[in-house]
């Protein structure tokens, strides 16, 4: 076996540390058009009915929390009652026929405030219908080998959900942006990124944002209200 150096040992250690923590990275940006959609109006966060909706959400630094309210707007637009919230301030979904919930993937796993909603919320979900969602930088690069990735992800969700149909799982390129750290953090991230040869910008596609949250005609987002 051959024996590293010191110098190796650690830039091998980077690499591989690096790959976990940039497949779930996620920070905040102005997304192109989202001020303007946030702008048509306040998602309906009136008391809840039979056959409304809940779209929740835990998010990083803000670009996960942007495609929730995207999706909730869609949903709002094609008629559906929709209560928006992040999952921290969800103390129950009984009220709600349909859920949508989605986070970043930080470490190859799903965020812990989504891992630990799931857990709390178990039976209940078990009881509605259910989509989810996740952002991740995996989907920044194209191919198969970021696609196989990106289906473990879903893979690693539905194990997060026991005993949940998830009868969507959609699947989003996420934010890069280190305009948004402090100095130290900045420049760590920016030596990161050259080693892993990921470049900095908003990668979320929201075309197909739209398209999943419009339903294509299946499945739970497809739904009336």
């Amino acid at each position: 076996m051959q024996r590293l150096s010191r110098r190796q040992f650690i830039g091998r250690s980077l690499q591989v540390s690096a790959a976990a923590w940039l497949a779930g990275l996620s920070f905040p940006g102005l997304a192109p058009g989202i001020a303007e959609v946030l702008e048509t109006g306040p998602v309906d966060r009136q008391a809840v009915a039979e056959n409304s909706w809940l779209v929740t959400w835990a998010s990083a630094f803000g670009s996960t929390e942007e495609i929730a309210l995207r999706i909730a707007l869609t949903l709002r637009n094609a008629g559906r009652i929709v209560h928006t919230a992040p999952m921290t301030e969800i103390d129950s979904i009984d009220a709600y026929s349909c859920v949508v919930l989605g986070a970043p993937i930080q470490y190859d796993r799903w965020m812990k405030e989504a891992r630990v909603f799931a857990h709390r919320h178990r039976e209940a979900l078990q009881e509605r219908h259910v989509a989810g969602f996740f952002s991740c930088l995996t989907l920044s690069h194209k191919g198969p080998a970021a696609q196989r990735k990106a289906e473990s992800y879903a893979g690693h969700i539905a194990d997060q959900l026991p005993g949940v149909k998830a009868e969507e799982v959609g699947a989003f390129a996420g934010v890069l942006d280190t305009s948004r750290m402090g100095l130290p953090t900045r420049l760590l991230i920016r030596g990161i990124m050259n080693l892993m040869g990921v470049a900095e910008g908003d990668y979320r596609d929201w075309e197909r944002i739209q398209a999943w949250s419009s339903g294509h005609g299946s499945g739970v987002l497809a739904q009336g209200a």
